[in-house]
């Protein structure tokens, strides 16, 4: 009787384990549904090397940078930490890139301070081009690294753009690049991908 019944709990507990498995696979699944579900609309843009300003005018039609602010400033704990810079400052310029006043997306660069003062009279163009115009038109220029990774309300990188969202409950997606000047000179390029852009395809 006691080996019977220890054989019954073996097997119940062995079908309790079986039922959590398939609990854990189904809430990964939905996961994943739900992480493609909110990537689709922006596959395109997240992938795309060339000029992400020149294809939302042809594809929107329009496209205006607003300059959110740029300079020398600290270096903070996430760019340190992610981006494992140890400059004590970076040269930091924020904009956001609209079609028809609607948002499309934020975008970050971040130059260490190494970097920035290397290249002065290079970096110094930003005082009446775009970024976009120095990544596009520099053949000493790389884009070394570049990756896309997903933000939520809980990410740093999310309260970067709370002031352009109409609710936090919208997953986002990032494009990170990291490029190097004349090989030796690193600074990285942060695009996060805003609900609207979803609306233009190509």
């Amino acid at each position: 009787m006691n080996a019977k019944r220890g054989g019954d709990e073996c097997q119940g507990a062995h079908g309790h384990d079986e039922t959590n498995a398939v609990k854990s696979l189904t809430l990964n699944h939905e996961r994943m549904m739900a992480n493609h579900s909110e990537k689709q609309g922006f596959d395109p843009w997240m992938t795309y090397q060339g000029s992400l300003t020149n294809k939302l005018k042809e594809t929107a039609g329009d496209a205006r940078i607003e300059l959110l602010g740029q300079g020398l400033e600290l270096a903070n704990d996430w760019e340190k930490e992610f981006l494992s810079i140890t400059d004590s400052q970076v040269f930091r310029r924020d904009i956001v890139m609209w079609a028809f006043d609607k948002p499309c997306w934020y975008a970050r660069t971040m130059i260490p301070d190494k970097t920035y003062q290397a290249n002065l009279a290079f970096f110094g163009r930003l005082r009446k081009e775009s970024m976009g115009d120095l990544i596009f038109n520099e053949p000493t220029l790389k884009r070394v690294d570049f990756k896309n990774y997903s933000i939520d309300a809980h990410s740093v990188e999310y309260d970067w753009v709370r002031f352009l969202l109409k609710d936090s409950k919208t997953l986002l997606w990032i494009r990170l690049s990291t490029f190097k000047l004349s090989e030796e000179f690193p600074f990285f390029l942060l695009e996060i991908l805003l609900p609207q852009l979803r609306r233009y395809h190509f």
